[in-house]
């Protein structure tokens, strides 16, 4: 702790050894004050220069929460042997009760903080004759601020480039330290407030008033946020505000997905159209199939009935995904199906597959229709031929 070190001589006239009535007062109760702001405190004696003797001391010595005692202001010439940028000593008379000693904080920092023990002695026998006493409390802001951001180590500034993550679930940690009173802590994710939070606020190491306030919270993150940011604000009570932001990119995943494209012939009855799809070790939610139009990018255009569907395993990833269709519509062909195959962290993957006609299909009669109808007359014309020969 840096010494600070006044004096003050107080050289009177008249010997009062012993006289009663000696009183002592400050004219403050305890006070608080912000760092680096302003204070006086101001000690009364009931007695006049002239009424005390040179073996009469005043002082005022400052008592640190840690317990170590230092003296401010004692005997002997006025002068600022220490810091003469940050106090001032003044002394005065009050008329009606006796001597004032001022004590000027003019840049407060945070070791003036503590209690303060104005005191009137005797120095030929250190015999205590009057005392008082106020306790200083500094306002201070938050010191330190860390963000921790699931198993990742804290940050103590704003991060530009945004932090990979795999999609899920992750604890965010916001600490503020160093303030008095305790902070008030809050975690945001994109700019919006997180509610759902346990806070824990305690006194630090120091020996000086400071705390600790420890904040936490969970965020999750899916394929529709693939991409934002968390951050922790902490508010003093003095009104500074510090914030820590880390943005975050989502690392999204997607299961494998091999498709092969089946052809048919309008009306064909019981079509089946098959992928095969390998989780890689991904949670998968659901499969379905959807129709929609080829040119078209959105899905849920036309949800085929679940009934339809059936899957076979193949291995402990791989499983064969059948759609069967009943009847080969003509929309079928105009159109793409799509595997949509969901993962538990929501995302989805899709693959499109198509439906095409049987190749030289409606060349001949141009009618689409169905071609096993033509089988019989097919035959007759070959048994008309072998007749004529």
């Amino acid at each position: 702790m840096e010494t600070v070190f006044f004096a003050v001589s107080l050289i009177v006239l008249a010997a009062v050894q012993g006289q009663p009535g000696m009183k002592v007062r400050f004219q403050q109760s305890d006070v608080e004050v912000a760092l680096l702001g302003q204070l006086r405190i101001a000690c009364e004696v009931n007695r006049t220069l002239l009424d005390l003797v040179n073996d009469i001391e005043v002082e005022i010595i400052r008592q640190s929460p840690n317990n170590e005692t230092e003296t401010v202001i004692s005997r002997g010439a006025r002068k600022l042997t220490a810091e003469p940028n940050y106090y001032n000593v003044m002394v005065s008379e009050n008329p009606g009760f006796g001597v004032i000693i001022n004590f000027e904080f003019l840049e407060v920092r945070r070791h003036d903080e503590g209690n303060y023990v104005c005191r009137i002695k005797q120095n030929s026998n250190a015999v205590v004759l009057g005392e008082d006493s106020m306790a200083i409390i500094v306002l201070k802001p938050v010191e330190k601020l860390y963000l921790k951001f699931g198993n990742s180590g804290p940050i103590s500034s704003s991060w530009v480039d945004p932090v990979v993550v795999d999609a899920g679930t992750y604890p965010v940690v916001c600490t503020a330290e160093g303030s008095n009173p305790p902070a008030t802590v809050r975690l945001y994710l994109d700019g919006k407030h997180i509610q759902e939070v346990s806070t824990k606020t305690d006194k630090m190491e120091s020996h000086l008033k400071e705390f600790r306030t420890v904040v936490t919270g969970e965020v999750s993150l899916v394929f529709s946020k693939s991409s934002g940011s968390v951050e922790c604000v902490a508010e003093a009570q003095l009104g500074d505000k510090r914030s820590v932001k880390l943005p975050f990119k989502a690392q999204v995943y997607d299961a494998d997905i091999i498709c092969n494209d089946t052809e048919a012939y309008p009306g064909e009855n019981n079509v089946v159209i098959a992928c095969i799809v390998d989780n890689q070790g991904l949670k998968v939610k659901s499969v379905r199939y959807e129709l929609a139009d080829k040119e078209s990018q959105q899905s849920g255009l036309n949800s085929l009935a679940a009934e339809d569907v059936n899957i076979e395993r193949l291995s402990e990833t791989k499983i064969r995904v059948y759609l069967r269709l009943q009847r080969a519509e003509d929309q079928y062909f105009k159109s793409e199906f799509r595997l949509l195959v969901e993962l538990e962290d929501g995302h989805v993957t899709r693959q499109s597959v198509r439906l095409y006609k049987t190749p030289g299909y409606g060349s001949a009669s141009g009618s689409g229709g169905n071609p096993s109808s033509k089988v019989p007359s097919l035959m007759l014309f070959f048994a008309y031929i072998m007749w004529l020969l």
